[in-house]
């Protein structure tokens, strides 16, 4: 489907409850930041982002689940998961001009508001609370990735499992059960004992 549209209000709702967290964003600043973001729909199993090209984009997640993979000899590694109210986009790719690792595909209908990195690299270098904003965003990925990275190396499988829960509350019972063994590192019969276990 992957339709743009202008958003209506009601479309900005989760974003400036995101952004109301953070403490980031001026009245103004949010406005002119609004207005050069595109509603877009993606259908279960539509690809956002493919590997091979550079990344052009950044989205907001209002509605639905992401999954960000590598792909090597026909196989498939979960890189991670993205939902409501994450930020999703390869902005590495798109700074050091190289193509995405990746592919980024819908799990389930999703409604997102995107951007494009050049206009956000615009805005960072004329409105200090964009600026900041696109730090913290990064930091925040460079957190995640550091996290994961120290989970697959020190935890036992039933440990990451629940830190899994811990992360994503909300998406146990919305990713399949493969999936989830597939970026906890562990095989999905050893994910379904650890369920059981824990139910």
């Amino acid at each position: 489907m992957n339709r743009n549209l202008k958003p209506p209000l009601m479309a900005y709702e989760r974003l400036i409850d995101c952004l109301k967290q953070h403490g980031v964003f001026s009245e103004d600043a949010f406005e002119q930041f609004a207005r050069h973001l595109s509603l877009k729909w993606l259908d279960k199993g539509e690809i956002w982002e493919t590997s091979g090209r550079i990344s052009l984009h950044m989205a907001f997640i209002n509605q639905g689940i992401f999954r960000e993979y590598y792909q090597k000899d026909g196989q498939e590694f979960t890189r991670g998961f993205y939902a409501e109210g994450d930020f999703m986009g390869n902005h590495f790719s798109y700074l050091e001009q190289t193509p995405s690792l990746t592919t980024v595909v819908a799990l389930e209908k999703a409604e997102i508001l995107s951007m494009s990195f050049e206009q956000l690299q615009q805005f960072s270098q004329e409105i200090p609370e964009v600026g900041l904003f696109n730090q913290h965003i990064a930091h925040q990925k460079s957190l995640q990735l550091h996290t994961r990275n120290a989970s697959l190396l020190t935890e036992l499988p039933a440990e990451r499992y629940q830190a899994f829960l811990a992360t994503y509350p909300a998406l146990a019972n919305r990713i399949p059960l493969y999936l989830i063994a597939q970026y906890l590192g562990m095989r999905p019969e050893t994910l379904s004992r650890i369920r059981k276990r824990i139910s």
